[in-house]
């Protein structure tokens, strides 16, 4: 150690201007990280450790800021909103879903939009948030789908079924009396057979054809099955002889054979039905 009180003061002076320099004394002992070195470091450990990480929130949305975590999030949602709008909203109440097809299948339209069924599909699409357009797309997409799988029934068209029940009558009053006519024959011999014994099952579906030329036609092919003829009530052929169209002309006059008379009777009329046939077989 000099004697000399300047040489120590300046060799102090060095020290202190080294060490705030960030270098060594000249002891070469090793000098810590300076403060503002040391202060960076916590602070960036700070803020790595202070970033809000909801629960949940895909890693991708997570940014090395709040602010960039909520970039992130305000640009998926953006896209999401650009989405949502090309699909539309739910309407306002299961109605608003309206049932109509075009083409092949437009002819379903006006019954289907009625239909029970249907009225439980637009509940259930309108309490799941289903938009208009996709819940009408569906709905389009599953009838074609039946319908090329051959599961859907024609739709019902009166003028057709009518004009297949009486293809040789041009005029339309004409073939609509002759239609009724058939049906109403068909339902007297049912009511006939159900008296006789014929199951309820079987009675309500061969009247469920009705409304169908294939239907009608069965029950008109099955009244043409029946053999002996039984006596003829109400101007029948005496001794159960073949009959004459006077006598099925009599029998058509009588009340007993009219269904919207009170005295109609569904025997006799399904008897005046099947005797017809006979005339018809016999060439008269």
């Amino acid at each position: 150690m000099s004697d000399d009180p300047a040489a120590s003061s300046s060799s102090a002076a060095d020290a202190v201007a080294a060490n705030a320099a960030g270098g060594a004394p000249e002891t070469g002992k090793p000098v810590q990280g300076t403060a503002p070195a040391v202060a960076a470091g916590a602070d960036a450990a700070a803020g790595a450790a202070a970033v809000y990480r909801p629960k949940g929130l895909d890693e991708s949305l997570i940014g090395a800021s709040d602010q960039e975590t909520i970039d992130k999030l305000f640009k998926s949602y953006g896209g999401l909103r650009a989405k949502l709008s090309t699909q539309g909203q739910a309407p306002e109440s299961p109605d608003g879903y309206e049932i109509k097809f075009e083409g092949d299948l437009a002819p379903y339209t006006e019954k289907l939009s009625a239909d029970p069924v249907f009225a439980d599909i637009r509940k259930a699409f309108h309490a799941a948030g289903v938009p208009k357009a996709s819940g009408e797309k569906v709905v389009a997409l599953v009838m074609q789908s039946l319908q090329t799988g051959g599961l859907l029934e024609k739709p019902f068209n009166a003028d057709a079924e009518m004009a297949a029940l009486a293809p040789d009558i041009s005029d339309a009053a004409e073939r609509k009396a002759a239609v009724h006519r058939m049906v109403s024959e068909n339902q007297a011999l049912l009511d006939g057979f159900r008296k006789s014994g014929m199951p309820e099952a079987a009675y309500n579906a061969a009247l469920e054809l009705q409304d169908r030329a294939g239907g009608v036609q069965l029950v008109q092919w099955m009244k043409g099955q029946g053999k002996a003829p039984g006596p003829l009530a109400g101007g029948g052929a005496p001794g159960g002889g073949p009959v004459t169209r006077e006598q099925l002309q009599a029998r058509r006059a009588d009340p007993r054979d009219d269904y919207t008379s009170t005295k109609f009777d569904p025997a006799f009329a399904a008897e005046t039905v099947r005797l017809y046939q006979q005339l018809e077989a016999q060439g008269a």
